[in-house]
């Protein structure tokens, strides 16, 4: 695969299978980070500073990085990472108000 092959099959899953299962980017991944924290809390490691959604996308694409890094080669690992990398960006031009693209 090059690296076009594995952008498109990111675009494929950020903007189509992944969207029509679980929906909104920011919704799904507030809501994961809601019941992360509550977790952290109920066993004492609760942080003063609660965990968001880009907190959350950001430690998915950290653990795609570690399988990358430690496991043998697949390239889910790679697509899956650069579908996270893609869905945190939304997420932070989202939660700073600045959804314009400029590259």
């Amino acid at each position: 695969m090059n690296a076009k092959d594995f952008a498109l099959a990111a675009m494929n899953l950020v903007g189509g299978d992944r969207k029509e299962a679980y929906g909104d980017a920011v919704t799904h991944y507030s809501s994961l980070a809601a019941l992360v924290n509550g977790y952290l809390e109920s066993v004492g490691k609760a942080s003063e500073t609660p965990l968001n959604a880009l907190d959350v996308v950001t430690i998915l694409e950290l653990l795609k990085i570690n399988r990358r890094n430690y496991g043998p080669f697949r390239s889910d690992n790679f697509i899956d990472q650069v579908g996270y990398a893609a869905v945190a960006g939304e997420i932070a031009s989202r939660i700073n108000g600045n959804e314009g693209f400029h590259p």
